[in-house]
């Protein structure tokens, strides 16, 4: 998440790239509020529709077709697989809006841009969509539905949905911008985001942990996720990573565990740990392209996995994270 929440553009920016990035963010608000419109008054009409390809499945040929929708073009969106029975009625379990949540919420651009954002997420958000629309009446995020039935007594104004650009990097260019900016908001979940990122490189502070009792209720004190990401970091809290040396084919630990009492932390990134400078010298090849101040490891959006919430690189399992994907354990040697 990015650390510049604010009104005003970057001094380095000259007035007319502010002018067009700000005419482009006006044009792309305002489609994301007709799709979220159509979406929660029920203006589409589910469709199987002409494949984009001759190989295309039939399962991802369903779409919305918003052809009943009339204040706004909305072009339909395809390609997706619902959840729906072969009548074509809609069902979903309750563990697949919690996985569509942690989808979601693991997302630093869905945190940022809020439910905006959320729209262009197709699968999980347009299956969430569904369970609002259906006897379920929930999204499956109880702030959400809060959000949107304010929205609707709202008349759909647009200052009750939070503006999607303005907790990003730039934040939100548009003078005449009449999306919610809330500024105490965006702060309070960047750093619970900041502290998620901590507890998953195990470098939570005595702050954090006192910020995130085990006995507190996730949901209450984190109420804009339903307390998902306060309840990721209680696990952390109650059940931390093992003790690791980052050299793979070092079996010390295996061999001797209270050898993990010795271990010595990188002191540029502070978390990759090694039983000795020797583990640590030939792990360098592998580590150096992951290897970063600390602070900025925790701060730069770009180190971090938009679908997984996870650092990019390297893991400590040996597993490699990349925004489209997992790799395998490159290494053919040890268990770990």
């Amino acid at each position: 998440m990015a650390t510049y929440t604010h009104d005003d553009h970057p001094l380095d920016m000259d007035l007319a790239k502010v002018q067009e990035i700000a005419r482009l963010q006006s044009e792309f608000s305002l489609t994301r509020y007709h799709y979220l419109r159509a979406a929660v008054t029920g203006v589409y009409e589910i469709k199987l529709l002409p494949p984009t390809s001759p190989t295309a499945l039939p399962n991802l040929r369903e779409g919305f077709d918003f052809s009943a929708y009339t204040d706004y073009k909305l072009e339909p969106l395809v390609g997706m697989k619902l959840h729906l029975k072969a009548d074509g009625s809609f069902s979903i379990h309750s563990e697949d809006l919690d996985y569509y949540k942690g989808l979601l919420f693991h997302g630093w651009k869905t945190r940022e841009g809020g439910i905006l954002y959320a729209v262009g997420e197709e699968r999980p958000f347009w299956n969430m969509v569904l369970s609002y629309n259906s006897p379920k009446k929930t999204m499956g995020i109880k702030a959400w539905d809060k959000l949107l039935e304010e929205w609707k007594a709202a008349d759909f104004a647009k200052d009750v949905i939070p503006c999607m650009f303005f907790a990003t990097q730039f934040g939100c260019m548009d003078p005449s911008c009449s999306f919610k900016h809330d500024a105490e908001a965006a702060k309070k979940d960047k750093d619970l985001v900041y502290a998620f990122r901590r507890a998953q490189v195990g470098k939570l502070t005595e702050e954090d942990i006192k910020s995130f009792p085990l006995d507190a209720n996730a949901a209450e004190c984190s109420p804009a996720d339903d307390g998902w990401t306060f309840e990721h970091i209680q696990g952390y809290i109650e059940d931390p990573e093992p003790p690791v040396c980052w050299n793979f084919s070092c079996v010390v630990l295996e061999e001797n565990p209270d050898a993990a009492r010795h271990l010595q932390a990188c002191s540029r990134c502070k978390f990759t740990t090694y039983c000795s400078a020797r583990c640590q010298k030939l792990h360098w090849r592998e580590h150096k392209k992951d290897c970063h101040p600390f602070e900025q490891i925790i701060h730069d959006d770009e180190l971090w996995s938009n679908h997984f919430g996870l650092r990019k690189g390297l893991q400590s399992s040996g597993s490699y994270i990349k925004d489209d994907g997992v790799s395998p354990p490159s290494y053919s040697f040890g268990s770990r």
